[in-house]
């Protein structure tokens, strides 16, 4: 993702360009992939690394055109510290998706306490449901807990921003938690069809 004024907005717009990332974080596990499904090289930019304040920096101060990071979050932090929109390349265009946040848990305590995992990732559902029905409250109840924790127009996009990627298509499939989930429940889903060829290096 760039500033939109970079007109930065397909694979083949990062060609002579500075890519700013974190070596070793989620973004550059996934970047090969997006090289090999667009047909990019690593010759065809140039790249620059740092942790995740130098590489949003790089970007802000005009040292690097682009960054990996995530919509909901490093877009909605450049925009807060520079007022400039940004311009997010998505991985899920190009046929790349992923796992993104998750909850993670020992498949024993799972089997042991199924009632309590049911109850609390459908407490969890219900919270990314709200957030998505009103993004603008949820941004709010964020500065409520936490006045430094934005501004509240770009935490409003970032919620609206991530409510959408959860709504891609690929996210549906079967629920995560045995249950009787309504089938069109698009939350706490994810379909492994779609996510386990490419977590294998496949795709």
């Amino acid at each position: 993702m760039g500033f939109v004024d970079k007109n930065i907005r397909k694979p083949d717009d990062i060609k002579g360009k500075t890519v700013a990332i974190t070596p070793a974080d989620s973004m550059t596990q996934i970047w090969p992939l997006f090289l090999k499904k667009t047909g990019l090289k690593e010759g065809d930019f140039t790249t620059v690394a740092g942790d995740g304040q130098t590489k949003l920096n790089a970007v802000i101060n005009g040292q690097a055109d682009l960054l990996l990071g995530y919509v909901m979050d490093q877009s909605m932090k450049i925009k807060d510290a520079t007022g400039k929109d940004v311009y997010p390349i998505k991985f899920a265009d190009y046929g790349i998706n992923m796992v993104s946040s998750g909850m993670v848990a020992n498949s024993d305590y799972v089997k042991a306490n199924t009632d309590l995992v049911k109850r609390f990732m459908s407490a969890t559902t219900k919270a990314v449901e709200a957030a998505e029905k009103d993004p603008k409250a949820a941004a709010q109840s964020i500065l409520d807990a936490n006045p430094k924790g934005g501004k509240i127009d770009t935490l409003t996009q970032g919620f609206r921003a991530d409510g959408s990627a959860v709504s891609h298509a690929g996210n549906q499939g079967q629920a995560a938690v045995p249950g009787d989930r309504p089938e069109h429940d698009r939350h706490g889903q994810s379909d492994g069809r779609v996510w386990r060829p490419r977590s294998q290096g496949q795709g």
